[in-house]
């Protein structure tokens, strides 16, 4: 079982590049060329991040960041994923499409999750999600 962590706290490296990322976390996962390419060509469709695959992460917008996060959390498919406020410091339209992505990949039996936050409505949104 494969454990995700997604941090409150900016936790990617400036200078690298969106796929340099998922570059580097395809190397701590040991995740094979060959799994690793269509998976990233999964997330990066998933997100709407494909455009952005040559931007360093210090250029992104603090939701497009938090996009980015995601893919390097998911890229090695966890069972379960860790958010800890998963959304603060982004506008309303890109707390919506973090939502929606955590969702999708909820409802595609992918990962179960476990979300850290401190906003009653938001968890309740969410829970009422699940059900």
């Amino acid at each position: 079982m494969f454990l995700g962590y997604f941090p409150q706290e900016p936790s990617l490296y400036p200078d690298l590049s969106c796929m340099e990322h998922l570059e580097f976390f395809r190397d701590l996962y040991a995740i094979k060329q060959k799994d690793f390419e269509p998976r990233a060509e999964e997330l990066f469709n998933a997100t709407d991040m494909a455009p952005f695959k040559g931007r360093p992460a210090g250029k992104l917008s603090g939701g497009m960041y938090k996009k980015l996060g995601l893919m390097c959390v998911l890229l090695n498919r966890p069972r379960l994923l860790l958010l800890d406020e998963p959304t603060i410091g982004v506008d309303p339209v890109s707390r919506q499409q973090l939502w929606d992505l955590v969702y999708f990949w909820q409802y595609c039996a992918i990962l179960a999750v476990i979300c850290l936050i401190t906003c009653s409505a938001a968890y309740k949104n969410f829970r009422s999600k699940l059900n």
